[in-house]
């Protein structure tokens, strides 16, 4: 099984697309076309199998991943006074920006999540309280039904005995 590693032609496109944050001033800075610096960009995304940069038509906007790719990248190519890279400090500033990017998107999940089973609720809680006031109607009229019925019955009954009705239609 080969193993395929990124150009240092695709790497330097995306160390200048992070400097100048632009795709005609990165590929001037690279002395290539635009449309050679994105292709190129394009082709390291696909080799590594991830998305680095989201394309927009105003603006280029690096992924929390791509961000700390770009900045590894920079930095690791400046060395500091004291003969250490610098690439330790940026990539450590670049995987907590990234850790913090995961951890909001996980506290958005979480929050719909939560409004969603909190609308549930209060549905399932006015379902709950017409059922409620459903039953509360039937055992109202259920009563007052009990105690109309043998009052009528009795009136009627009474009227019958008495001669003064001759035929009566119980409804």
């Amino acid at each position: 099984m080969s193993t395929y590693l990124p150009t240092l032609k695709q790497l330097q496109y995306l160390v200048a697309l992070h400097e100048h944050g632009h795709f005609g001033r990165a590929a001037d800075a690279c002395f290539v076309s635009q449309s050679t610096l994105s292709a190129g960009l394009r082709d390291l995304e696909t080799l590594l199998g991830v998305v680095l940069v989201e394309r927009t038509k105003r603006a280029v906007r690096f992924t929390p991943l791509g961000n700390a790719v770009g900045v590894g990248l920079q930095a690791s190519w400046v060395i500091d006074l004291w003969g250490q890279s610098a690439a330790e400090d940026a990539s450590a500033r670049a995987r907590q920006q990234a850790a913090e990017a995961g951890w909001h998107q996980a506290r958005v999940l979480v929050a719909a999540e939560l409004a969603q089973l909190y609308v549930a609720q209060r549905l399932c809680q006015a379902q709950l309280a017409v059922a409620r006031s459903d039953r509360d109607s039937r055992a109202a009229t259920a009563r007052s039904s009990a105690v109309t019925r043998p009052t009528s019955r009795a009136a009627i009954t009474r009227l019958a005995s008495s001669g003064e009705v001759s035929s009566v239609m119980v409804v």
